[in-house]
């Protein structure tokens, strides 16, 4: 009955509860410690579940980044990374999600006008543009 009417008014069980006991409806103390506890274990799986999602998109979003690049778009035939450097973003390395996405949103559109275009340099032009 508790469960009709929760879905049927779109509340939490500890409120149906509360609603159908106020109007007479009697439960077993059993069965209202366990609603509770099942109450607290969908909520606390609900909580590592968020905590688990966030790891997976910070590691994610780290996969392809160092100390020097926020982005690392490939690697010349020497074996040094190119990309995006935190520096050019504006940002510390490691930087959070948000500021990240921020700072990438303010570089739409620079370079579509062609007038540097890294991949039409050599591994020299590169490592002396990258390590002045």
């Amino acid at each position: 009955m508790a469960r009709n009417y929760r879905k049927r008014f779109h509340v939490d069980i500890n409120t149906a509860l509360s609603d159908l006991q106020a109007i007479g409806v009697e439960f077993t103390q059993e069965y209202l410690e366990a609603v509770k506890r099942s109450e607290e274990e969908r909520i606390r799986q609900k909580h590592a579940k968020k905590r688990q999602k966030l790891m997976e998109e910070e590691a994610f979003l780290y996969a392809d980044s160092d100390d020097r690049f926020a982005f690392i778009a490939g690697y010349t035939s020497g074996g040094m990374p190119y990309g995006t450097t935190w520096e050019e973003l504006g940002l510390e390395p490691y930087a959070s999600y948000e500021q990240l996405m921020e700072a990438y949103a303010s570089l739409e559109g620079i370079g579509e006008k062609g007038d540097h275009d890294d991949a039409d340099k050599g591994e020299k032009e590169l490592c002396e543009l990258y390590f002045k």
